[in-house]
């Protein structure tokens, strides 16, 4: 993705030399900004991937790999060239993006000398164009929370793996990295939006039970002591829906609250701007005219 991109950047400079130059800008700017959507997704399943890779199983008496049983522990080339890889991904993308929000959404990122220049407006709505969907939903104060998100998503694709699987050990450290990132969530609020945070918050917390759960019915699995294992696998349905249903509802709050802004403004605005007819424009002022006029019986 990352040599597409820069390709794709070459080209355009190359082909487009005589063409519009605000064209050309944008057709940057907006190649750069599929490029960090693109990372932005391919990113966790990638880094699970590679990290997969890694994991190691016994198969008749010897070390092989869990993802291909060809190859061997031992085969040093291999975990070399799938290192190089790691660096390339699992590390450079964050540091990638480390890079530009520290440019673009850290806050006096700017020259001072810069500041309130057309050039600097013009360069912030370049930045804005290309790197906004790593900051733009947060506050400006919170302009890193998603590198944390990327890092808590990595522990439970990639890391959690190498805890043997299906253990106590492996649900209990899902809980403490689910916990941790509940208290950071509700401590730091990084939306923009409250309901986001909220929703947010919920969603961790869901995951925390439901987690929560899945000790308890592995603790009942391992020593019986009569807990009904259907009501508990019952919670953990209702905390697998309570996520769902909250983003819908979120969603839902968010667009009737912008309906009833539009509305609000569409009201202050003159009749030629609400797209209304002159005729019933002019109706209604001489309505309101006869309204607010007294009738000579009225004096």
């Amino acid at each position: 993705a990352i040599v597409s991109g820069l390709g794709i950047m070459l080209c355009i400079e190359r082909c487009s030399r005589f063409q519009n130059p605000a064209r050309r800008t944008a057709l940057v700017d907006n190649t750069i900004k599929l490029l960090i959507v693109v990372l932005v997704v391919v990113y966790l399943p990638l880094s699970s991937r590679l990290m997969r890779t890694y994991k190691l199983r016994s198969f008749e008496g010897q070390s092989v790999l869990e993802e291909d049983w060809r190859v061997g522990a031992d085969m040093g080339g291999y975990y070399a060239g799938i290192s190089i890889w790691v660096a390339i991904y699992v590390v450079g993308i964050p540091v990638l993006f480390l890079y530009a929000l520290l440019v673009t959404a850290r806050a006096k990122a700017m020259d001072i000398h810069m500041a309130n220049t057309p050039d600097a407006l013009a360069l912030e709505k370049r930045r804005l164009t290309q790197f906004g969907i790593l900051f733009l939903k947060y506050k400006a104060n919170r302009w890193w929370w998603e590198l944390i998100e990327m890092v808590r998503k990595l522990f439970y694709a990639a890391v959690l793996i190498f805890v043997a699987a299906g253990t106590i050990g492996q649900v209990w450290c899902s809980i403490l990295v689910a916990l941790a990132a509940l208290l950071m969530q509700v401590f730091f609020n990084p939306f923009l939006n409250s309901i986001m945070d909220l929703t947010q918050a919920i969603c961790l917390l869901c995951t925390m039970l439901t987690l929560m759960a899945a000790v308890v019915l592995k603790m009942e699995q391992l020593s019986p002591s009569g807990i009904d294992t259907g009501a508990v696998g019952g919670a953990m349905l209702a905390f697998q829906i309570i996520p769902a249903a909250t983003v819908f509802l979120a969603m839902a709050a968010i667009i009737l609250k912008a309906l009833r802004g539009y509305l609000a403004n569409k009201k202050l605005l003159p009749a030629a701007m609400r797209d209304e007819e002159p005729v019933l424009a002019e109706e209604s002022k001489t309505t309101s005219t006869k309204t607010s006029t007294p009738t000579k019986e009225e004096v």
